[in-house]
């Protein structure tokens, strides 16, 4: 499975579960062990964990883990309460709107803003 994952650039957050029909191949077992021979089909899923994004009124929109309630990240930067918060399509950044007129785009990984937009009006969604 390690192989795999270099091989295919499967990001070290995600959870990799490689298939030959119904049999999963597990950390301790090879391909042979389940049956794969020279040109079978294998199914390989990549699964990230679930992480949603939580806009606050007390100025800050936080990173949290869905499955432990964790949280990951703190976004802090905007002077009013954040009215909404989404993730980029690729999941790697952040958007926020805020009351303080503010569009802030964060780093995931980092919590760092990478750019303010300052507009004239309260930022809704």
């Amino acid at each position: 499975l390690v192989e795999i994952r270099k091989q295919c650039s499967i990001p070290s957050d995600a959870s990799v579960r490689v298939f030959h029909g119904t049999s999963r191949l597990l950390a301790e077992t090879s391909l042979d062990d389940i049956g794969v021979a020279e040109g079978s089909q294998l199914t390989l899923i990549v699964c990230r964990t679930p992480r949603c994004v939580i806009a606050s009124v007390d100025g800050t929109a936080k990173l949290w883990d869905a499955f432990s309630g964790e949280c990951l990240q703190t976004f802090d930067g905007h002077e009013d309460e954040v009215h909404s918060a989404v993730f980029s399509p690729d999941g790697q950044r952040v958007l926020t709107g805020s009351g303080d007129g503010a569009a802030k785009l964060w780093d995931v990984a980092s919590g760092e803003c990478l750019h303010t937009l300052e507009l004239e009006s309260v930022i809704l969604s």
